[in-house]
């Protein structure tokens, strides 16, 4: 599996690849994690691209910084929006998945 170039504008500890590194994640556990892990590669790629619009809206003189301010934060707002959702639709799946496992686990 090829990896994004990294992008010095984002913290690393957004990178999704960091989570496959962890200790416990595996095959058996791939299918419980993965929804989690790309949703944050989805963050990663949205806050990589909310700094495109500010290098844009500060290369034009013909902005205030007021008007700066309120395009970028528009763009930032929606793409947060976007990301928000995919983050908390992934931690649904995790959590029915957990619930469907424990479930499937004999009464102790």
């Amino acid at each position: 599996m090829a990896t994004a170039p990294i992008d010095t504008r984002v913290s690393p500890s957004l990178d999704a690849e960091r989570f496959r590194l962890m200790d416990g994640y595996n095959d058996d556990t791939r299918q419980f994690v993965d929804g989690v892990i790309n949703a944050f590669n989805d963050i990663y790629t949205t806050v990589s691209a909310v700094h495109d619009p500010r290098a844009n809206a500060e290369a034009n003189p013909a902005w205030t910084p007021e008007n700066r301010v309120l395009i970028v934060s528009k763009a930032a707002e929606a793409q947060k929006n976007r990301s928000l959702t995919r983050l908390a639709n992934a931690e649904r799946d995790l959590r029915a998945n957990i619930a469907h496992t424990e479930e499937q686990l004999p009464a102790r």
